[in-house]
């Protein structure tokens, strides 16, 4: 397209191709530090048999001791 003298039309695919690019990256990322969050989370977990906390909170209840205490 660029030979054919189209090359402002090449520049602004390419430009808007690497913003959306980048975009996708930058999701991906950040999905990848939180699955690394969790992880890290889960490795530090006793491993006594004694039951994980909680991953998820329910407003400000957490089932750590299981009867709702915090």
């Amino acid at each position: 397209m660029c030979a054919a003298g189209r090359c402002d039309e090449v520049s602004d695919e390419l430009s808007m191709a690497i913003v959306e690019k980048r975009g996708e990256i930058s999701r991906r990322m950040d999905e990848l530090r939180f699955l690394d969050e969790r992880l890290a989370h889960l490795s530090g977990q006793p491993m006594d048999g004694a039951p994980p906390r909680s991953l998820i909170v329910f407003g400000s209840i957490r089932e750590e001791d299981g009867d709702g205490s915090l």
